[in-house]
C-alpha cells in the first residue's frame, strides 16, 4: 500500500523498552487504501490459526486449606510451576490425556486472599 506524504497527519517519536527510537507517523487512508487494509487484516486472520483458552476454578473453603496446602507441597516436589499445573496433571492423569502444563496462573505457596466484605454479608 503507498502512503503519499501528504496524507501524514502527524509524526511521533517513539522510544521502545530497550532504548531504540522510531517515529510512528499517523496518516488519514483514502476509502480504497481503508478497503485494502481491512481486506489484508482479514486474510492475515483467516491465515492464523486460533488459539481458544478455556478457564476453569475451584473454590476450597477456609477448613479445607489442607488441599491447597498439598497442591503446593505437589508442585514444590515434582517442579511444576504453579496450582494450575498441578491440577492440570491430575486432570490428565484422572482422565487418561496428554495437556501440555502452562507456565501462568497462582504461583505455589501463595497465600490466600482473606474474605472480602461482600461474600461474609448473609444472603
Amino acid at each position: 500500500m503507498k502512503i503519499d506524504p501528504s496524507q501524514v497527519k502527524r509524526t511521533e517519536e517513539v522510544t521502545t523498552a530497550d532504548g531504540r527510537k522510531y517515529q510512528r507517523k499517523i496518516v488519514r487512508l483514502t476509502p480504497e487504501q481503508r478497503a485494502e487494509y481491512r481486506r489484508m487484516v482479514a486474510e492475515e486472520e483467516r491465515d492464523l490459526p486460533r488459539r481458544i483458552e478455556y478457564r476453569v476454578e475451584a473454590v476450597f473453603q477456609e477448613n479445607e486449606q489442607d488441599v491447597l496446602t498439598a497442591i503446593d507441597q505437589y508442585a514444590t516436589d515434582h517442579g511444576l510451576p504453579n496450582r494450575g499445573a498441578v491440577v492440570r496433571l491430575a486432570l490428565a492423569k484422572l482422565l487418561g490425556i496428554e495437556l501440555a502444563i502452562a507456565p501462568h496462573g497462582c504461583q505455589a505457596g501463595r497465600p490466600r486472599k482473606a474474605k472480602s466484605k461482600r461474600s461474609s454479608k448473609a444472603s
